[in-house]
């Protein structure tokens, strides 16, 4: 079985979570000094979870309208009726990967994160979505939204 870079993302990402592992490994990313480090470390939860041999990637073409497929998607997973937030989070983490840079799905991905991470109370990672969020072009009339942060 073959993965893309989108389902390896949330693999780890749900893995970490039900391990109740997100907030270490979060805080051992951060203490890093480069990449090399980060992506050494990434290597190694990968090879601990058996997800290398997984790897045959190949680039996945950026298309701000699928983004917003996935993104309407995780919206339904996230309703308060359904609360299914790890399913939301998966096809939010899949938007972000196919928005293009510098693109309002972008930022309405990120901040459509922000607020799994929220409800999760991974106030960090909400905090940091927004201010991605924000980075992008944020639509004007939804930054009340993500200005308390």
């Amino acid at each position: 079985m073959e993965l893309n870079a989108t389902e390896i993302s949330n693999g780890m990402w749900s893995c970490f979570l039900v391990a109740g592992e997100l907030a270490q490994v979060e805080q051992k990313i951060k203490s890093y000094r480069s990449n090399d480090e980060v992506i050494s470390f990434i290597r190694g939860v990968m090879d601990k979870h058996k997800l290398m041999k997984f790897i045959k990637l190949r680039g996945d073409p950026k298309s701000n309208a699928r983004a917003i497929d996935c993104r309407k998607r995780g919206n339904e997973y996230f309703h308060p009726r359904i609360r299914q937030y790890i399913k939301a989070v998966e096809l939010y983490n899949e938007s972000i990967a196919l928005a293009a840079d510098n693109s309002e799905a972008l930022a309405m991905a990120y901040a459509n994160r922000s607020a799994i991470c929220f409800e999760l109370k991974e106030y960090a990672d909400c905090l940091e979505n927004i201010r991605l969020a924000r980075e992008n072009p944020y639509p004007a009339n939804l930054l009340p939204k993500v200005r308390a942060a």
